[in-house]
C-alpha cells in the first residue's frame, strides 16, 4: 500500500462537521496489502463496537473473474 494514499470511510447517514486527529497503531495496512496482493480491493470497513473490524472487498465482475 502506498504511504501517500489516503482513503476515508464515513459512517452511513452522517451529516455535520467532523474532525480527525485521533490515531491508533495496528497492522491494518499489512492486512490490506495482503488482500490487494491477492487481487482484492477493500471498499469498506465495518465497525461493530468490538475489537474487530470487518474489511469489505469489491465483488469482481464476470469479466474480472475470467
Amino acid at each position: 500500500m502506498e504511504s501517500n494514499r489516503t482513503e476515508r470511510f464515513w459512517l452511513d447517514g452522517f451529516e455535520g462537521k467532523a474532525a480527525g486527529g485521533f490515531f491508533i497503531r495496528n497492522d491494518l495496512v499489512k492486512t490490506i496489502e495482503r488482500l490487494e496482493s491477492q487481487g482484492k480491493k477493500v471498499v469498506g470497513v465495518t465497525f461493530d463496537g468490538t475489537w474487530n473490524l470487518e474489511l469489505i472487498v469489491q465483488v469482481p465482475t464476470d469479466e474480472e473473474k475470467n
